[in-house]
């Protein structure tokens, strides 16, 4: 798509003097600003889920760690204790 400005008087051109429409529905053109501000959204939820994931992984090593205590300190967890060997 190109605009060409056939005059010598300047003229605004912006994303609000654009129709697109795809099998006859009107299709929103996002402005520069738009498009920045849903890049930022996007990586703001990424690093957000990245974060929670770690949380997650953590508590269920802990959960890992405390369920092998606990049946190490049980009646039948003396017959089935690990024993680190070296």
């Amino acid at each position: 798509m190109s605009v060409l400005n056939g005059t010598e008087k300047p003229f605004n051109f912006s994303t609000e003097d654009i129709d697109v429409y795809v099998d006859n529905k009107p299709i929103k053109v996002s402005t520069y600003d738009e498009l920045v501000a849903e890049v930022k959204r996007q990586r703001a939820f990424a690093a957000f889920a990245i974060a929670l994931s770690g949380v997650a992984q953590s508590m269920n090593a802990a959960n890992a760690i405390r369920s092998l205590l606990n049946a190490a300190s049980g009646k039948a967890g003396k017959r089935n204790m690990l024993e680190i060997v070296e």
